[in-house]
């Protein structure tokens, strides 16, 4: 999903991007909420970023490799939230969707296909209709969970 897409439609923003009593809150608990679960975290600058790309990829492998659509999504965010990592760029998904040991070659295409930003659009859609307002957001028994 685009946050940003999901923000244009509810009137939201990147808690990054709040009033500065609320995103200098929001920068410290990423890093301790972090430090708490035992992982690395460095906060990205630039942060938000536009991930067209790397979600299209995503849904593509969700339907093309289903089993390492999870692989890709974990290192995605490794190496976004430890970086630094250019992980819209589309050399960059190229040569990480190789070390999945899939088709990188592919990326270019599936990124400039109309089937994969339709999807993407699609996806969107869908979870502003199910009322998302942010990031991270599970659902579990059509219960909604979002935040750490």
């Amino acid at each position: 999903v685009l946050l940003g897409a999901v923000f244009k439609v509810t009137g939201s923003s990147p808690l990054t991007m709040r009033p500065p009593v609320m995103s200098d809150y929001f920068r410290h608990d990423f890093v301790r909420s972090a430090r708490f679960a035992g992982v690395p975290f460095v906060l990205p600058e630039p942060f938000p970023i536009n991930t067209q790309n790397t979600a299209r990829v995503c849904l593509w492998l969700r339907q093309t490799a289903p089993q390492r659509c999870g692989d890709f999504v974990r290192g995605v965010s490794r190496a976004y939230f430890t970086g630094p990592a250019a992980i819209n760029d589309i050399a960059w998904l190229s040569a990480f969707v190789d070390q999945l040991g899939l088709d990188g070659s592919a990326v270019a295409a599936v990124c400039a296909a109309d089937e994969w930003k339709d999807a993407l659009k699609q996806q969107c859609e869908q979870a502003v209709a199910q009322g998302i307002f942010g990031a991270p957001w599970i659902r579990v028994d059509g219960e909604s969970f979002w935040g750490n």
